[in-house]
Order: structure tokens, then C-alpha cells, then sequence
């Protein structure tokens, strides 16, 4: 049994009487007063996170036209890549020449001079003089005989003026005579000069004359696709 013992009250007048409660009394007042046992409360648990699935990086839409195909057609369907034609000479392609124009009535291209076009001394090498002449006039008689099979039979190259390592050259081929079943081009390589002024022109490197025999046989299969990269720079 838990006991208070209370001290004793001096009255603060004589007139006031103080009562003591009984034992019994005190042991319900020690019920009443008697600490509540402590509780743990939990702390609260903060909301759990919301878990989210970092979006997709964007990426934009691609779409594979077919060659010859408007952005404007709606045909419905997609339509599978296609393969891009062969070079129109993959010998000049090799050493880095490129076309700027093919037609019928000329062909123009333009070389870088590389180390690999250049003989020990840092020059244009002759062969690779001969082969662009060659090569450029091929191309302009297969266009003007309408697609039929050339084959050049003579080539005389005249070596005017050397082009160095470095330099850039073009080429110029243009027919001198148009036959059924000959034709001859002459082809003229400059090289040029990127001060060019009316006092200093580009220089000529070398002439060239070609003669090609026009045959008419069936076209090999693979013909098909050089037609496709001839009329990629050629007007027809």
C-alpha cells in the first residue's frame, strides 16, 4: 500500500479547521494520483515515395523514302531503302575524282592532287592524267550513243604543265566527232588557282585525245545499275 504523508497545515487563522482524510481515503487519492505508466508511441512513418518511370528519351521519327519518291506521297506503306547506285567510274572514284556534270555534249569533274595521284617527285602522275581523260570520255560517249557499249581504242595525252601535291585539277571532256559507230573526244585538265584573276588564270595541265569504237550488244545485268549512277549527274 502506497502512503502520503501529508505535513501538517498551519491555519492561517484560528477560526480554520483542517480534516485529514482517512487511511482508506488515501489509498484512492494514491489510484488517482499515481503516475500513468509511460507509452511508447511510434513516430509516424512518412508516406512512402511514389515510384515513377523516368520517361523515354524522345526520339524523333525517321522515315526511309525509296529513290524517286516525293516527300508528298501517301501511298500508303513504307517503302524499303534502296540501295544507292555504284560510282559512274569506280576507278576515278578510287582516287578521289568527282563529277560535277555529265551530258552528251560534255562531262567536267574535278581532283584533288593526293599523294596517292602523285609520282616520287610530288607531281600529278601521268597515268592518273591518261586515266581521267580516258575515263571522262567514256562516260560522255556512253551518254551520247544513247547507253550502248563503248570501249576507247586509242588515247594521246600531250603533258602541258605539272600540277603538284596539293593542287586541284578539273577536267573537261567534249566531242570532236559523233559517229554511229566512232566517236572522238578531246579532253582538257586545268589546274586551278583559287587567287584566279583576269591576270592569272588557271593553267592547262594537259590535253588528251580519245577515240572509242560504239558496239551495240546485249547489256550485262550489272549494266542496270550503272545506268542509275550515269543519270544521277547526267540531264537526260
Amino acid at each position: 500500500m502506497l502512503c502520503y504523508a501529508l505535513p501538517p497545515c498551519r491555519p492561517s487563522s484560528p477560526a480554520a479547521t483542517y480534516i485529514y482524510p482517512p487511511a482508506s481515503g488515501l489509498a484512492s487519492l494514491a489510484a488517482h494520483i499515481a503516475p500513468a505508466p509511460i507509452r511508447s508511441i511510434a513516430a509516424p512513418r512518412p508516406p512512402a515515395a511514389t515510384l515513377r518511370t523516368p520517361p523515354a528519351p524522345h526520339r524523333p521519327a525517321t522515315t526511309t523514302m525509296a529513290a524517286g519518291k516525293d516527300d508528298d506521297d501517301s501511298g500508303g506503306g513504307s517503302n524499303p531503302p534502296t540501295a544507292a547506285p555504284p560510282p559512274a567510274d569506280k576507278a576515278l572514284e578510287s582516287l578521289g575524282f568527282e563529277f560535277t556534270g555529265i551530258g552528251a555534249r560534255e562531262v567536267a569533274g574535278r581532283l584533288p592532287v593526293t599523294a596517292t595521284c602523285c609520282q616520287p617527285f610530288g607531281l600529278l602522275n601521268g597515268g592518273v592524267t591518261a586515266l581521267v581523260a580516258e575515263s571522262a570520255a567514256s562516260v560522255g560517249a556512253y551518254v551520247a550513243s544513247g547507253g550502248r557499249r563503248v570501249a576507247a581504242v586509242q588515247l594521246s595525252v600531250n603533258h602541258l604543265c605539272p600540277a603538284r601535291l596539293g593542287d586541284v585539277v578539273r577536267a573537261r571532256a567534249a566531242p570532236l566527232q559523233l559517229g554511229r559507230t566512232i566517236q572522238v573526244w578531246e579532253v582538257q585538265i586545268w589546274r586551278m588557282d583559287p587567287s584566279s584573276t583576269p591576270e592569272r588564270k588557271d593553267q592547262l595541265v594537259s590535253t588528251a585525245r580519245v577515240t572509242l569504237l560504239i558496239s551495240n550488244p546485249s547489256k550485262p545485268e550489272d549494266m542496270t545499275s550503272h545506268e542509275a549512277s550515269i543519270k544521277k549527274y547526267a540531264k537526260l
